[in-house]
């Protein structure tokens, strides 16, 4: 991009006349700078080191820098944030970078089935969406930050479609399985997220992205965990034991009414932080991680609910004990 171009996107001043005319790309992370860079910037110290790496140009917000080097460009605007949002609807406007939102468990649920290499997942801020629109090939760029959604002049949303793109054949509690695209295939999916699978497969079809669900895995939400009764780990489906994890507590009553309604044959414990027990009293309470795992080990059932942690939270947890204890029994 011309020097001149980006002073007027960014609504910016020009503070000197450098010997440069344009930039090779722009960042505001000092790890990302190379020569030819439009470095975007808060901090002097930051700038000298910028043009150490070969910046040609420093973006700043005005009272925070001075001009150090009348080799580079300095533009200055009055707000960083207005100059990203500028920058950014520029280069979605140029390269006809189209933008879509997903809810969270879409997202996690795209990201499992394409590879398609036009794409760009972005879960970042506003910085991380301007370097997305710099990526070479780059068509679409998939989101599940709604913050972002105020910068592009328009995005598409997934919607949940009158009738699903596939068939179900049969459902567990923890997995799926439906025919699709003359193909049968068995998902480590729970059945509550099936129609956030059709509105994914449905929006990729409409808007031409490549996937596979032969790529699907598993992804971040309603994941078991088998352990036994010492509250060491077992393989999946070994155990007749399950905890899952569950941070937001919206979808914890989601999950809970899940698991009450599909496991009716099966004991359910609920575990919560002790400062939540009122938005839930037939649920057992814990104050840090040794009381959650103590009154994990204690009680009895076949499938604990866990708010206020993690998946990876419980499997470091239960990994660490099982090397202890290795170590114990040695």
């Amino acid at each position: 991009m011309r020097v001149n171009a980006v002073a007027e996107i960014v609504n910016g001043n020009l503070l000197n006349q450098p010997p440069i005319s344009h930039f090779e790309n722009i960042t505001t992370q000092i790890t990302h700078v190379m020569r030819g860079t439009l470095f975007i910037c808060t901090k002097e110290s930051d700038a000298r080191e910028a043009i150490m790496l070969g910046a040609y140009g420093i973006l700043f917000e005005d009272g925070d820098l001075q001009v150090i080097d009348e080799e580079c460009a300095w533009i200055k605007v009055d707000s960083l944030q207005d100059a990203i949002t500028r920058l950014i609807r520029y280069k979605l406007l140029s390269r006809n970078i189209s933008v879509i939102y997903l809810k969270n468990i879409e997202y996690e649920i795209a990201k499992e089935i394409t590879t398609d290499p036009t794409l760009d997942f972005l879960q970042g801020g506003y910085s991380d969406f301007l370097e997305s629109t710099q990526k070479q090939g780059i068509q679409k760029i998939i989101t599940n930050n709604t913050a972002l959604l105020e910068v592009p002049l328009e995005f598409t949303r997934s919607i949940l479609p009158d009738n699903e793109p596939f068939k179900i054949i049969s459902c567990t509690l923890f997995d799926s399985k439906i025919y699709f695209d003359s193909k049968r295939y068995t998902l480590s999916l729970p059945s509550i997220f099936l129609g956030y699978l059709s509105s994914v497969i449905t929006l990729f079809l409409n808007e031409g992205i490549y996937f596979s669900l032969e790529y699907f895995k598993s992804i971040p939400y309603l994941k078991p965990i088998f352990i036994a009764a010492n509250n060491l780990l077992c393989p999946h489906g070994q155990s007749g034991r399950v905890l899952l994890a569950e941070e937001q507590q919206e979808h914890f009553r989601f999950y809970a009414s899940y698991l009450q309604e599909n496991a009716k044959w099966a004991k359910i414990a609920f575990f919560v932080p002790q400062s939540k027990i009122f938005l839930f009293p037939d649920a057992l309470s814990y104050t840090d991680s040794d009381s959650l795992f103590e009154a994990i080990k204690n009680t009895k059932f076949n499938f604990a609910l866990i708010l206020g942690v993690n998946s990876a939270f419980l499997l470091d947890h239960l990994q660490n004990s099982a090397i202890e204890s290795s170590l114990f029994d040695d």
